[in-house]
């Protein structure tokens, strides 16, 4: 099982049993299952029970977000500036509901990696759960400005169009 289908079926079970809060956060927009393994000194093995990639995204999926943060703190330790672990750690923060926290760690991912869609989409999102307007205009139009740059100017169209989605869904109010 390659590392992308064992991050898609954790992806799945998650959305079965999280809270409905969590769906509209992090876990129904990708997340986990759209990222290739960590770039960092970090090697993810799924196979690797032991490995501290391996517990947090299995505490993720069962819905320890508390857990996954201590796990993927641990793997911090050995790639502290990988923008992946970073947007991981603020999914499982965002998760545990603190929102400042996802918040610093996401602007951090974004100063290593400035393109990183992940840590844009999952910012807009904890800017959009703190009610902070002006933030998540900001990573609407920075996606918005990325999605319009596509094909030519990104790797992954899809991977922008369903962040962007994602944020929208979250920010814009609902018809009556």
């Amino acid at each position: 099982m390659t590392s992308r289908s064992l991050a898609a079926s954790i992806l799945v079970a998650t959305l079965i049993s999280a809270p409905a809060w969590a769906q509209v956060g992090s876990t129904g927009h990708g997340g986990v299952s759209d990222r290739a393994p960590p770039k960092g000194g970090v090697t993810f093995n799924p196979q690797d029970a032991r490995n501290p990639i391996s517990i947090a995204i299995a505490a993720f999926d069962q819905g320890n977000y508390a857990k996954a943060a201590e796990f993927f703190d641990e793997a911090l330790a050995d790639a502290p500036e990988d923008p992946d672990l970073l947007t991981y750690k603020a999914m499982a923060y965002e998760g545990t509901r603190n929102l400042v926290g996802a918040r610093q760690l996401l602007l951090h991912a974004i100063r290593i990696d400035r393109d990183h869609i992940d840590a844009h989409r999952e910012l807009g999102l904890t800017y959009a759960a703190l009610k902070n307007e002006k933030g998540y205009q900001g990573e609407l139009k920075w996606l918005q400005a990325k999605a319009a740059s596509c094909p030519a100017k990104c790797q992954d169209p899809d991977k922008v169009k369903r962040a962007l989605e994602a944020v929208e869904k979250v920010t814009t109010p609902a018809k009556p």
